[in-house]
């Protein structure tokens, strides 16, 4: 297989990132208003529970298969055996999950609505993206969702129009991500050889499956447990309304950080595999000066912007979930470095103790924090919470690679970018206090943060921006 380019691989995956969190973002200001922060909330909560079936269905197993396939992506027998070793796995743990989540759902007061997430479970046997991932190929995975994002779309307008309509409002999202999931499978055949059951081994390297698992655990800790400890604290209902719709906003810049990191570890992983180890240096503080390029105006452009945004966009019933993303949108920049230091250089590079080391670090705090702030500030305990979780991570992280990567050269890579940033959030700021709420004047927020942000880089004479604006007009060319 031909080495595919990194440049196309990031926009195919940041397109399909983007209909992942666009599907219910578009769908926010119909849903919002016709399911209510109580349905809204009774969601979300219900969905937080049903998620750790599906981690458990998942067990660790797509960074591990990401990784494996990685590494054997020009051969096609090995890539064949890993391929089947991996989907017989899954296919195991998510009979077994199925099992015991029905065991659970049949003593809740939500039968009906876990009854309907339960194909969630089964979407995890047909999820092989990251086999996808593995081999590059980026353009697959994103060509097979985006008619059925497109079908999820136009379906919540059509079929759910009251309250009551939560049950099909679920039904749309899980038959949505599973039917997504078996298109992916139409071709396969000509990217693998038909299992050997004589050497299908699913469980040989289940250890490491295992280690893998530990850290994923974890970080549901900080993306589904705060959801589940609103609803145990102020009973299900608007507080999880708010937290969910501001971590949609949070979500959805989120990709456009990470999008990058998804495309390199399957690069990286090679590069390892390959022993190309000043090339793997290379790539990470590209991977860095990205991050900060890209998340600070994201996470600057929310807190300017949120106060006109939220009003309009959802309606005054939602006007916490302002002040919940000035908050969130700080995540941005410590969730994009741990991307970079943790999934895209110690997991490829065989270290997954040292990740796992953080990421509980980091669970631990944000349980803690969510203990102490949640029974007072709600939703708002949460969200803090959840940016000290991943500051904590991100200065551990780096001190652990401290030896191996220039920490002062990461962080000198930062400067422009927090000027620019800063200048840019300045006159969203003073806009903001001349501008009513509206989708007109958020649009022009929104374009002039664009600008200033893009100019002050030139004035500064940023050469990372200026290289890749070269190259993006020889793409367009």
């Amino acid at each position: 297989m031909h080495q595919k380019s990194i440049h196309k691989n990031y926009i195919w995956n940041m397109i399909f990132q983007l209909l992942t969190v666009l599907t219910p973002l578009v769908t926010a200001p119909y849903v919002a208003r016709t399911l209510q922060p109580e349905g809204v909330g009774t969601f979300s909560f219900v969905n937080s529970v049903a998620s750790y079936f599906v981690l458990v269905a998942n067990l660790g197993t797509t960074t591990y298969a990401q990784r494996e396939i990685s590494y054997v992506q020009e051969d096609i027998e090995k890539r064949s055996d890993a391929f089947w070793n991996v989907f017989f796995l899954r296919f195991a743990t998510s009979a077994v999950t199925i099992a015991a989540y029905f065991v659970f759902s049949f003593f809740s007061e939500f039968k009906l609505l876990f009854c309907i997430l339960s194909i969630n479970i089964i979407s995890v046997i047909f999820d092989i993206s990251w086999f996808y991932q593995g081999i590059e190929d980026f353009g697959t995975i994103m060509r097979k969702n985006v008619f059925f994002r497109i079908l999820i779309v136009l379906s919540i307008f059509v079929f759910v129009h009251h309250e009551s309509d939560l049950p099909i409002y679920c039904l749309i999202l899980c038959l949505g991500t599973l039917t997504a999931n078996m298109s992916q499978w139409m071709r396969l055949s000509t990217l693998i050889q038909k299992p050997d059951f004589a050497q299908v081994r699913p469980f040989s390297d289940i250890r490491t499956v295992l280690s893998l698992f530990i850290p994923t655990i974890a970080i549901q800790v900080y993306t589904i447990l705060d959801k589940t400890m609103i609803g145990l604290f102020s009973g299900v209902g608007a507080e999880n309304g708010y937290y969910e719709e501001a971590m949609k906003f949070a979500r959805l810049t989120q990709t456009l950080v990470t999008s990058l990191s998804t495309v390199m570890i399957p690069r990286i992983g090679s590069c390892f595999a390959q022993e190309k180890l000043e090339e793997v240096k290379e790539y990470l503080y590209k991977s860095y000066q990205y991050v900060w390029a890209v998340a600070i105006p994201m996470s600057f452009g929310l807190i300017g912007i949120s106060d006109n945004l939220v009003p309009w966009f959802l309606g005054p019933d939602y006007a916490k979930v302002s002040l919940l993303l000035k908050i969130l949108a700080l995540l941005l920049i410590s969730i994009g470095i741990n991307t970079i230091t943790g999934n895209e250089y110690l997991i490829p590079t065989n270290r997954q103790n040292l990740y796992t080391k953080t990421v509980l670090l980091g669970a631990a705090v944000n349980v803690c924090f969510n203990a102490l702030l949640i029974p007072s500030l709600m939703s708002m305990g949460a969200a803090i919470a959840s940016v000290l979780a991943e500051t904590v991570i991100e200065v551990y992280q780096l001190y652990l690679v401290k030896h191996e990567l220039s920490i002062r050269e990461i962080l000198q890579r930062s400067s422009k970018y927090i000027c620019a940033g800063v200048v840019m959030l300045i006159v969203l700021r003073i806009e903001n206090s001349y501008f009513a709420p509206s989708p007109l004047y958020t649009a022009c927020m929104i374009i002039t943060g664009v600008v200033i942000y893009g100019c002050s880089l030139l004035v500064l004479k940023d050469k990372f921006v200026i290289d890749h604006i070269k190259v993006g007009l020889k793409i367009q060319k």
